[in-house]
C-alpha cells in the first residue's frame, strides 16, 4: 500500500497545520486521524475482516469491518466511506454512516508507535456476505459473527485471534446493542 500524507494532531486531537507521511507518523508516534466503520445487520451480527497475512500491523487477526487512515485534508466521514469501498467493495453515501464517537487508539507493536484519533461509525446493512468483495492486499477473509459470540471471544482466550482493541470493544458493542434495540422498535 502506498504511503500517504496525514494531518498531524496534538495530543488533544487538535490539528497542528502540519502534514507528514503515515509511515513517519507510525515510526515516531505522531498523532493523526483514523476512520473505523462497524457494520451490523438485523440478526445482531457484525461483519469482521481478517487482516491480510502481509499486513505490517496485526497480520492474520480479525478486526473492524473497515478501517483506515484519514488522508491529509480529508473529512473522516469521507475516509470512512472510501475505506468501505476500497476494502470490502461497498459504495455508501455519507448519510448511511452514523458517527458514534472519537477514540484515542494507541498501539506499540513490531517497532511501530501508532497514535490515532479514530472517528468511529456504524452502518446498518443487511446485505448478504456474497455481495461484499475484499481487497486482497488488505483483507484475507470476511465473516459475520453474532454480537454475543464476539463478546464471548474477546472475554476469553480466543482474544488472541482479534486485534487487541481493549475497552474499545466494550464501548462499540454497547452502541451497536442499543442501535439494534432501537431498530427492533421500528420494525
Amino acid at each position: 500500500m502506498a504511503d500517504e500524507f496525514v494531518d498531524v494532531l496534538d495530543e488533544h486531537g487538535v490539528l497542528t497545520g502540519q502534514q507528514i507521511l503515515k509511515s513517519v507518523a507510525h515510526q515516531d508516534g505522531i498523532w493523526h486521524l483514523g476512520a473505523h466503520v462497524w457494520i451490523y445487520n438485523d440478526k445482531g451480527e457484525l461483519l469482521l475482516q481478517k487482516r491480510a497475512a502481509t499486513k505490517l500491523l496485526y497480520p492474520g487477526l480479525w478486526d473492524i469491518s473497515a478501517a483506515g487512515h484519514v488522508a491529509a485534508g480529508e473529512d473522516p466521514s469521507v475516509s470512512a466511506a472510501r475505506e468501505l469501498f476500497e476494502e470490502i467493495g461497498k459504495n455508501v453515501s455519507l448519510s448511511q454512516l452514523r458517527k458514534q464517537f472519537i477514540i484515542k487508539v494507541v498501539h506499540d507493536v513490531d517497532g511501530m508507535r501508532i497514535r490515532e484519533f479514530c472517528h468511529v461509525y456504524t452502518w446498518y446493512c443487511n446485505d448478504d456476505i456474497a455481495t461484499f468483495s475484499r481487497q486482497e492486499e488488505e483483507v484475507d477473509e470476511l465473516k459475520f459473527i453474532s454480537l454475543q459470540q464476539l463478546k464471548t471471544d474477546i472475554d476469553s482466550f480466543y482474544v488472541r485471534n482479534y486485534v487487541p482493541h481493549g475497552e474499545y470493544y466494550d464501548r462499540i458493542l454497547a452502541v451497536i446493542e442499543e442501535e439494534l434495540k432501537q431498530l427492533k422498535k421500528i420494525i
